[in-house]
């Protein structure tokens, strides 16, 4: 296996690994459904080439392994890509690794189109208000879609604040920096101008067109205005 960019080169033995431990992982779950892998890439933020372990999944009643807002997805995923690089005989540690990235009927691009969606609302809401708003904790994947979308504006300009899983995006208006929000902790901000909005704020967003399936990984390294990274 060859590198590229930082990560293994995806050959047919890893797609063939990757596609012998999902049917396992699937059997062991009991559930039935259609599995696909490929290899993918895309440009890092060095503009390096990046591949990784495409795996598409396809079935009915298979919204379990969603979960709410993508939680079990993103477990699936980091599950299963550490599994696939110990059997690979891969060390993360050394910086030999496989990416892998796990799509659930089609859940990766509903999930963008609602977060686009989530983002002008509350560029609205900025450009009404003249004040910051505060976006409900996201992987880095989910951030890394903020910060892009909303840098196509010039209206308002996006920084990300807090610590792990507690990590959000904050939307100013053009001009005002986040520089008194930087202290204020790893959780929602405490000098906020306007309430955090929060999931079940925007749950007829998140949730649309996903309602029968129960609702990243951190697989792409966040751009945009990113602090404290």
């Amino acid at each position: 296996m060859k590198k590229t960019g930082g990560s293994i080169k995806i050959d047919k033995k890893v797609l063939k690994e990757a596609d012998a431990l999902m049917k396992e992982l699937l059997d062991k779950l009991e559930i039935s459904a259609d599995v696909s892998v490929s290899s993918g890439s895309y440009s890092n933020a060095e503009s390096e080439e990046e591949e990784f372990v495409d795996v598409v999944i396809e079935g009915e009643d298979i919204g379990v392994l969603i979960g709410y807002l993508g939680r079990n997805l993103r477990a699936l995923q980091k599950i299963s890509g550490l599994l696939l690089n110990h059997r690979l005989g891969l060390d993360m540690e050394k910086g030999d690794f496989v990416r892998f990235v796990i799509d659930v009927s089609g859940y990766r691009e509903k999930r963008q189109t609602s977060l686009y969606r989530m983002a002008d609302k509350v560029r609205d809401e900025v450009l009404a208000s003249g004040e910051s708003v505060e976006l409900p904790p996201m992987s880095s994947s989910e951030r890394h879609m903020i910060h892009t979308h909303l840098a196509e504006y010039d209206d308002v300009t996006t920084e990300s604040f807090g610590d792990g899983g507690r990590r959000y995006v904050r939307v100013f208006p053009v001009g005002e920096s986040g520089e008194k929000f930087e202290e204020k902790g790893d959780g929602p901000s405490q000098k906020s101008e306007k309430e955090p909005a929060k999931d079940d704020e925007f749950g007829d967003i998140l949730d649309d067109d996903l309602t029968d399936m129960d609702k990243v990984d951190d697989d792409k390294p966040e751009t945009g205005n990113e602090k404290d990274e």
